[in-house]
């Protein structure tokens, strides 16, 4: 049995199907959706989304956000979300490295320009990592 599954991102809608399981990273840990789960609404934290249904699976990477859990439909609202199969290993590896030479250039660790630089290089070590793990580009 499944239920339907929306991931939309500021820019796009990503996905809008069915699925079987969903796998989410919360604020405090990964956490699943099955079919009739119980409503909730929580906050989405740094991760892989991964979508199942039947012996397909689509991962995404996903950056801050509200997951929207109904018993017939889930709906993932994320800040920043992509496909894994459109990820650039090389531009991740790219794009982290100049996010952690922006945190080394920062004045201070509070200051708003080494903030933004730890969550850019943080979202890149989720890219890097999803891609090794679920498929090379």
């Amino acid at each position: 049995m499944s239920f339907e599954c929306e991931i939309i991102s500021v820019r796009e809608l990503l996905y809008n199907g069915q699925a079987d399981r969903l796998s989410l990273p919360g604020m405090e840990g990964e956490f699943t959706v099955l079919t009739n789960h119980s409503p909730m609404i929580t906050l989405l934290g740094t991760g892989v989304v991964k979508v199942h249904e039947g012996d397909k699976s689509t991962y995404f990477t996903v950056s801050s956000g509200t997951v929207d859990v109904r018993p017939d439909k889930v709906i993932v609202l994320a800040g920043v979300a992509t496909r894994v199969e459109d990820l650039k290993l090389e531009e991740c590896l790219t794009a982290r490295d100049e996010a952690r030479a922006q945190m080394n250039q920062a004045k201070s660790f509070t200051s708003d320009a080494y903030q933004k630089a730890k969550t850019d290089y943080s979202r890149e070590q989720n890219r890097i990592k999803a891609i090794r793990t679920y498929g090379v580009k």
